[in-house]
């Protein structure tokens, strides 16, 4: 390992304190290694770094992979004066199963009301499923990137991957030690210098490799995403907190758990598990009473901080995704911070108390720190969390931020307030994303123009890159608030991420990766008091149909008159007429406050069109007795009676149970065949069946997709 071999004394206090299986691996590694040497006969032993053995410091937790890693020649950092795109890995069996998708499909295989399934390995599509292979092409194709951005993205990792330090670090603030002499890169943080920062920024790092479908067990840069992931682990605490005692605690924590979840999700890696599974346990403790989370895990400051708080979310949300157990009362409190931190407008404020407030003594008011920031980090903590992206309040914000598009003049300088910046940016990529074909195309657009303007592609006078290369500048002399405690390295990791976004993710609406689900939110409502429960279901009628609607169904029974109108007027505002019994009944008698609000209800609900014949079948699932059917844009809801027909002739009855509108399609399950066939076929068409007596409120257990 050459002039980073710790000392023999150190080795042995090393080696003394790792479990028997690492000293068990090592020593195997270590066998290999000299019988590989041995075998080349009186040549120098090898003097390259062998990723999946070398201490980092600390013992590297990374020994646990295949054996036959220790054979692979390890990955060489990209030379940044001749940055070249990396060949695109072979794809692997996931990618290879997804590779055939059509993602206008919905399958069966996602149109189930888990949540926190992992879903690897079978031909669904899963929470990473597009960052490989042609399933990556065709997304980066579809959603609007280009060999443009991909080349900005591989050589932004390669300037990261240049800077980064042996024993794992992301170093914002030392970053130009890596850089050669006479060719240093301008851009360490001028505020809050200190080494606070170091995990989070770290982890940000880290999540830029990820997103293009790097990890620690293949491709280009295993070897510095293993020291990355090395150093977050060595520096995790039996708390599950990565960054004990420092002030910015909980942004580093919510990062690092991000990436540690990514990097499981990725790979399976087991040795990932526990310290995943620990940290999301830390950030549930570390919630304040009202659901948000402030700067460290101190509960008694009672602050909510909404930027901390999205990123926060961002983890819980995709540790939930690849199986990590997240309390429902974490996630509930989560709705109901970003709810209470929403005003009318659509904006969202920073915090309710201390830094981003201030009382004003004339009108005996709080004041809140707003920005367009906030009110993209508010919106995609809604769409994480489960709201559709065509619910009146996410509507609102988009309208917002579509007239904040990214604009070079406005992040640097233009706006005076400071609050344009690449944190925008990102945040606001990650929620227009999820928004309609136009919106996001006008928004992409823009963000492009701004990021691949803004990076630098400097060269020398004989035509090489210089050493800055790929990286974005963070601040300059009148623009880059939040860059200039970041830095390049923050700058570069942020905005690699925003150019990922094309295959980062699916979108949320070809896969069920809320963090609420229906059970959570059943659950939660069944053990609320009265006035919380009614709060919750007012909010029910923003959320995705398969979390909000089967409940709502159920909850039109419930004893409590007051919560049996509050579903039915949910429901309508969601289009449902399953709850016109209970409206109706409210306006004859009942809460006399009610009333009229009911009549508004129902007059709603006689402005919607009739359900009439539907399309083809998409999909049909025999072992459970379910199908997908094209609804042509026609009006579907849950319960809805439907039939299937083959040559005129009613081959089976069913009912909805999921429709999934932006693919104008819907899940039916069958509940009596009428003819001799047990099967359907794409040739057999969908119809409405008895549709002006809408069927018994909801499902019998069993039969719940």
């Amino acid at each position: 390992m050459g002039s980073d071999r710790p000392r023999p004394t150190r080795l042995a206090r090393v080696l003394a304190s790792l479990p028997w299986l690492v000293i068990a691996l090592l020593a195997h590694a270590v066998v290999l290694l000299a019988a590989r040497s041995w075998g080349r006969g009186s040549a120098a032993p090898p003097t390259e770094r062998i990723f999946s053995v070398s201490l980092v410091g600390d013992p590297n937790p990374f020994v646990a992979v295949p054996s036959d890693v220790v054979s692979v020649e390890p990955a060489s950092i990209p030379d940044v004066d001749s940055v070249e795109t990396h060949p695109e890995p072979e794809p692997t069996a996931e990618a290879t199963a997804d590779s055939d998708l059509d993602l206008d499909q919905p399958l069966l295989t996602n149109v189930s009301d888990g949540v926190g399934e992992r879903g690897n390995g079978g031909a669904g599509l899963t929470a990473y499923a597009h960052r490989r292979g042609a399933a990556r092409a065709r997304a980066l194709a579809r959603y609007g990137g280009d060999q443009t951005t991909e080349d900005a993205v591989e050589a932004g990792l390669a300037w990261l991957a240049a800077h980064q330090r042996r024993d794992g670090i992301f170093d914002r603030i030392a970053f130009p030690r890596r850089c050669p002499p006479g060719d240093r890169c301008a851009g360490v943080p001028v505020k809050w210098v200190d080494r606070d920062a170091e995990p989070g920024v770290t982890a940000l790092a880290t999540l830029a490799f990820l997103g293009a479908g790097h990890t620690h067990l293949d491709g280009p840069y295993r070897e510095t995403i293993t020291n990355a992931l090395t150093y977050l682990l060595h520096r995790q605490s039996g708390s599950g907190s990565f960054a004990e005692g420092s002030r910015l605690q909980m942004y580093n924590d919510g990062l690092a758990t991000l990436a540690v979840a990514e990097a499981y999700g990725l790979t399976d890696d087991p040795i990932l598990r526990e310290p995943l599974f620990r940290a999301v346990e830390h950030l549930a403790r570390a919630q304040q009473i009202g659901g948000g989370w402030d700067y460290t895990a101190n509960t008694a400051t009672r602050r909510n901080d909404s930027s901390v708080t999205g990123f926060v979310t961002m983890a819980l949300a995709s540790a939930r995704a690849v199986g990590a157990p997240v309390p429902p009362r974490t996630i509930i409190g989560v709705l109901e911070h970003f709810d209470r931190a929403t005003v009318g407008s659509g904006r969202v404020w920073y915090s309710d108390v201390g830094e981003g407030t201030r009382f004003d003594v004339g009108s005996a008011q709080l004041r809140q720190r707003y920005g367009p920031a906030m009110t993209a980090v508010g919106m995609l903590g809604r769409q994480l969390l489960g709201y559709r992206f065509d619910a009146p309040p996410v509507r609102q914000q988009a309208r917002l931020l579509r007239t904040e598009l990214p604009d070079l003049r406005k992040l640097t300088g233009g706006d005076r307030t400071g609050l344009h910046s690449f944190y925008y940016v990102y945040h606001g990529t990650l929620a227009m994303f999820q928004q309609d074909p136009e919106t996001w195309q006008t928004w992409n657009q823009a963000t492009r123009q701004l990021l691949l303007g803004m990076q630098d592609q400097s060269r020398h006078p004989s035509g090489r890159p210089r050493h800055v290369y790929g990286s974005w500048p963070a601040f300059g002399a009148r623009w880059g608030k939040w860059g200039r405690m970041g830095g390049r390295v923050y700058a570069t990791a942020l905005n690699v991420l925003t150019l990922e976004v094309y295959y980062r993710f699916p979108p949320l609406f070809l896969g069920d990766r809320w963090m609420l689900s229906r059970d959570v939110f059943e659950s939660w409502l069944r053990a609320a008091s009265v006035s919380e429960r009614r709060r919750l279901i007012r909010m029910a009628a923003h959320l995705e149909y398969a979390i909000a609607e089967p409940v709502l169904v159920d909850l039109l029974t419930d004893p409590d008159e007051e919560t049996r109108i509050a579903a039915a007027l949910s429901l309508a505002a969601m289009d449902s007429p399953v709850g016109a019994a209970v409206l109706r009944g409210a306006i004859t008698g009942g809460v006399t406050l009610l009333r009229d609000t009911a009549a508004r209800a129902l007059a709603r609900l006689g402005r919607l069109p009739p359900p009439g014949d539907y399309g083809a079948v998409r999909h049909f699932d025999g072992q459970k007795q379910r199908f997908v059917f094209d609804t042509a844009g026609r009006p579907t809801y849950y319960s809805q009676p439907i039939a299937v027909v083959e040559q005129g002739e009613i081959v089976a009855e069913g009912q909805v149970v999921r429709r999934l509108p932006r693919q104008q399609a819907a899940v039916g399950r069958i509940v009596r065949w009428r003819a001799a066939s047990r099967s359907v076929s794409k040739q057999n068409r969908v119809i409405a069946s008895g549709s002006d007596s809408p069927v018994q409120p909801g499902l019998p257990n069993e039969q719940r997709p």
